[in-house]
């Protein structure tokens, strides 16, 4: 089994997979694929209590922007690299810091902007930075009142979008009328919950976040990666099960809550979500882990499972060693053998 961490790595190797068959398969496709960041907006208002809103634009244009040719980085990797650079997960960067990070997260377009709330009227830009140059965009702005703030986002990535995008079909309206957004009170909740230093407090900004609006699931998600994290498994996978096929974070929930069903020993109910995940995601953890589910129900398709995991990384002893006591269990001792010795060697 791995850890969360190193799934986020290797669910971004994927794409890094994709990005070079499209390098050496169609180069002119390749051209067009790039990685954005969506940094924190700085507040330019003076008001301490509208300091979560910066924030939710790193949220929204992150979760908006995202396509097969542009993977924006999450704010689980941003942040990752936020505590590499040794800085502060809530600072607003300098425009040193800003190429410090990008290059740390292989960004190649860096989404940044600002706010401000003056006589009624909140205000908001944002412009694109293009690291290959570099060059920066004209800004963008939406402004209307305060309570409309979750379409001045929509509004503001757009626009965003247009721009990277000269063909994009949407028209603003259209773009704005299929867009699902929560409530804007779930969201500020679910926005402070992330900011929040200690747990408890994170847990119950979540837990708000979901009783104002249980469509939403990010909340959801959240929750459940942190009773996973306290191995709290049934907590955890009552919060994970939440999340539908068009959620975002609907593959990486499914694996987690393979995990919290192995390690509650419900092997038919991880097999089930695993078998979710590997159609998507060819991960050789998730082979290995969906190899583990279906063996200890002593089904025949574990071992094709893990012969794919051991496969693709040979010198893996966890892979080896259970490749070789699956094979010893169905009693072909002689390829057992073979495996094992790989595995104490």
């Amino acid at each position: 089994m791995m850890c969360r961490k190193k799934f986020q790595r290797l669910r971004q190797a994927v794409v890094c997979v994709l990005a070079s068959f499209l390098l050496f398969a169609a180069p002119d496709l390749a051209a067009q694929f790039h990685v954005g960041l969506a940094l924190p907006f700085e507040n330019h208002t003076e008001d301490a209590t509208l300091d979560w809103i910066g924030e939710s634009f790193a949220e929204t244009l992150t979760a908006d922007l995202a396509s097969p040719r542009l993977l924006m980085i999450s704010r689980r990797e941003r942040a990752a690299a936020y505590d590499q650079l040794g800085l502060p997960a809530t600072s607003i960067l300098s425009n040193a810091t800003i190429y410090w990070v990008a290059d740390v997260v292989d960004a190649t377009r860096v989404i940044l902007g600002s706010y401000d709330y003056r006589d009624g009227v909140f205000t908001a830009s944002a412009r694109v930075l293009e690291m290959e140059g570099p060059s920066l965009s004209p800004a963008f702005t939406e402004s209307g009142p305060l309570e409309n703030l979750l379409d001045l986002q929509a509004g503001l990535a757009w626009q965003v979008q247009s721009h990277l995008r000269p063909r994009y079909p949407l028209s603003k309206e259209e773009y704005l009328a299929a867009r699902k957004a929560p409530r804007l009170e779930a969201f500020e909740n679910y926005v402070r919950g992330v900011l929040a230093k200690e747990k408890a407090r994170k847990i119950r900004f979540f837990r708000d976040a979901h009783r104002l609006d249980p469509t939403y699931a990010r909340p959801a998600f959240d929750l459940g990666m942190i009773y996973f994290e306290d191995r709290d498994y049934p907590t955890s996978v009552l919060w994970l099960s939440k999340l539908g096929r068009s959620d975002p974070d609907y593959l990486e929930a499914n694996y987690f809550l393979g995990l919290a069903y192995l390690y509650q020993n419900k092997n038919a109910e991880a097999a089930v979500v695993l078998r979710v995940v590997e159609q998507q995601l060819p991960l050789n953890e998730v082979y290995n882990n969906l190899g583990i589910a279906l063996a200890r129900q002593d089904r025949p398709g574990a071992v094709a499972y893990f012969e794919k995991a051991a496969a693709s990384e040979p010198d893996d002893p966890v892979y080896q060693f259970n490749l070789g006591f699956a094979l010893w269990k169905r009693g072909n001792y002689d390829q057992a053998e073979r495996h094992l010795r790989k595995a104490v060697a």
